[in-house]
Order: structure tokens, then sequence, then C-alpha cells
């Protein structure tokens, strides 16, 4: 998969990501919820998304880019000095 790159701070939220989809695929598989299983899926959908964005910025999805940017940025907002 050449228009995928993964830097190593996406590699951490790609695989806690996949961890909340389960999460969240479990507890909307389960029948007769109750109110607070729903606002459980939903607190733990809105982190899903949000690991999602995260996984989404922190790699290089556009073919013929190098990821620096993306890579410093990470560093940036993480206060790790790029070296």
């Amino acid at each position: 998969m050449t228009w995928l790159r993964l830097g190593s701070l996406s590699v951490g939220a790609l695989t806690t990501s996949i961890l909340l989809g389960l999460i969240t695929g479990y507890l909307l598989a389960l029948k007769g919820k109750s109110l607070d299983t729903w606002y459980l899926t939903g607190y733990i959908a809105t982190l899903l998304l949000l690991l999602m964005s995260y996984t989404i910025r922190y790699s290089d999805l556009v073919e013929g880019r190098t990821g620096c940017l993306y890579q410093y940025q990470g560093c940036r907002d993480f206060g790790i000095q790029p070296g």
C-alpha cells in the first residue's frame, strides 16, 4: 500500500482505534441495551472517531509526499524534539 504510510505516532492511534472499533461493535451488537449502555456506546464511538482522525492526521495519505510535515507537526503537538 504505497498510498498509506503510517508514522510512529499514527501506529499507536491506529491500534487504539481498532480496539475501540471492536468494543463499539460489541456494544452495538448487544440486545436489549439500557440507556447507560447507549451512553457508553456513544462515548466510545466518539473516542473512535477522534483516534481515527489522529491516525489520518499523523500519516501521509497523499501519494508522492514524504510525510515529514505530519511527523514534525506530531512531534510539536506532543512536545517531542524531531531529530
